[in-house]
């Protein structure tokens, strides 16, 4: 693939720059808001994508979120398929309605539209 467009973006938080080569038309289709960045421009890496999104390097991404590889496969995860799950809402006092007609406290007074 033939890149035509050079990015040069610099780090938020480690200043260091980074040259960034993209198809233009891919480019403008992102930043106009027609596609999806990893749809855009799939030949990126998810790193490089990152910091165009939040300038954002692989390293300092890394270093305050951990890398993916630290991140537990969803298959590894193991599911109790035979249990059951029962989900109540929570009763809060606080959400009561009121009608305010029947309410002795109401200050408000109804006006008659002509």
């Amino acid at each position: 693939m033939e890149f035509d467009k050079e990015l040069e973006k610099e780090c938020v938080h480690c200043q260091k720059e980074f040259v960034i080569q993209v198809n233009e038309a891919d480019y403008d289709s992102w930043v106009d808001g027609k596609a999806l960045i990893q749809d855009a421009m799939p030949y990126l890496t998810p790193g490089q994508r990152e910091l165009l999104i939040s300038g954002t390097c692989d390293d300092c991404w890394n270093s305050l979120f951990g890398s993916n590889d630290e991140v537990e496969d969803e298959n590894d995860i193991e599911i109790d398929e035979e249990a059951e799950w029962e989900w109540e809402p929570e009763e809060d006092e606080n959400d009561e309605i009121h009608n305010l007609e029947d309410d002795e406290d109401n200050d408000i007074e109804q006006v008659d539209e002509e």
